[in-house]
């Protein structure tokens, strides 16, 4: 079956249409700290450019295994002086990588049915999503064309289990009370005991866990805390398996900028006195909150404080994230990625707060978008922070 012909239901996040590029007053753009990727019907185009500018695309190419652009000086080689690209400026939209013309937008292909989404990464992207609260959804769409799947399970009733079971795990964060860090600590110990039922399930072919309610996975049994980390945890995460590089003081200087106050308050004081310096630091934050202050400078919808902010990013990561396991079914990776990045956002958040006595919502959306191109759009990166993760679970 060619799936690029077939028609597929297809669905999109609710603000997916909201989305406009902020070109050149974009304080974190794509065309920094990437690398440029040229597909193959962008490179026929460059072939055929007979002029200054088509010998320097060529030029930039040139002896690329990866199939990227020349990014020596940690930018796009046609990202110029005015923050704009210079072939989109000479040639136009069509010319441009495909990529830079789908960014943000990421389309997923589960063989029956197909997803829209923004990605986080982009600081455009995560603003949307933080303007929204909990005020977004996935809406049924015209059919279109069906992108490349890259699955290759072709099990239908699997699937729908799948999507019903990720319903329920959506309904359960979006109607539980988050008062209290506990209460999201909580969430995360029965998702995660959720997933490792999922997995075992899974490899007996028995799906009975999809017909449990997400909260009946909470065995209160003294779990390892999964919210907030324990600072230990993110000094592994951060100073031992390179979250934080002296790269990225050209690369990302505003996680840069975040990660020096990390260091400045964490790095060279003892076990106990880094996590009873945290402990007050993440209460003051909470208790910020809870005193009712405006802490996104801007509308909250739904009254949505700090723990609900948390626990709609989580929710978004459960959104994208959860179909993965159609594939390896590996459900604690997908619900642990989102654990992770949470956790990540609130330290930052709560640092960044600290430093400047308040936080804008945009400042958030950009510490977001920058956590989110550090975590999950570097492989390796990942790989570790994962690895360091499920060392603490399993202790």
């Amino acid at each position: 079956m060619d799936m690029h012909k077939e028609l597929l239901p297809t669905y999109e996040i609710s603000f997916y249409k909201d989305f406009t590029c902020r070109a050149g007053r974009c304080e974190e753009t794509c065309c920094r700290g990437w690398k440029v990727s040229v597909d193959d019907e962008a490179l026929k185009k460059y072939k055929s450019l007979h002029s200054v500018t088509g010998l320097r695309i060529r030029l930039a190419l040139l002896g690329r295994k990866d199939g990227c652009f020349d990014t020596s000086y940690r930018a796009c080689p046609f990202f110029n002086k005015e923050d704009l690209c210079g072939i989109q400026l000479k040639y136009g939209e069509d010319y441009i990588p495909e990529i830079c013309r789908t960014y943000p937008r990421l389309n997923r292909n589960y063989g029956f049915m197909q997803e829209k989404w923004l990605d986080l990464s982009c600081i455009e992207a995560a603003e949307l999503f933080l303007s929204k609260g909990s005020g977004f959804c996935m809406t049924a769409i015209e059919a279109e064309e069906a992108y490349e799947s890259e699955y290759s399970n072709d099990d239908r009733d699997f699937l729908r289990e799948l999507i019903k079971s990720r319903q329920e795990v959506v309904r359960y964060l979006d109607e539980s009370l988050f008062s209290k860090k506990e209460d999201l600590d909580r969430a995360f110990q029965a998702l995660l005991s959720f997933s490792l039922a999922a997995e075992q399930g899974s490899i007996k072919n028995d799906y009975s866990y999809f017909q449990k309610k997400t909260a009946d996975f909470y065995r209160g049994d003294g779990g390892k805390i999964l919210f907030p980390f324990p600072m230990e945890l993110f000094k592994e995460m951060i100073c031992v398996n390179g979250f934080y590089h002296r790269s990225l003081f050209r690369q990302l200087p505003f996680l840069n900028k975040i990660l020096q106050l990390f260091l400045s308050e964490f790095k060279d004081i003892g076990t106990s006195e880094g996590q009873e310096k945290w402990e007050r630091l993440y209460n003051s934050y909470l208790e910020m909150d809870a005193q009712g202050e405006d802490i996104a400078k801007g509308p909250c919808p739904n009254g949505q404080g700090i723990l609900r902010e948390l626990v709609n990013y989580y929710s978004y990561s459960v959104w994208t994230d959860y179909l993965r396991s159609f594939e390896d079914y590996s459900f604690s990776k997908w619900l642990l990625r989102g654990m992770l990045a949470v956790n990540f956002f609130f330290l930052f958040s709560a640092l960044l707060w600290q430093e400047q006595g308040d936080i804008l919502r945009h400042e958030k959306a950009h510490v977001m978008s920058v956590l989110e191109r550090r975590m999950h759009h570097n492989p390796t990166q990942e790989k570790k922070l994962m690895e360091s993760l499920r060392k603490h679970v399993r202790k």
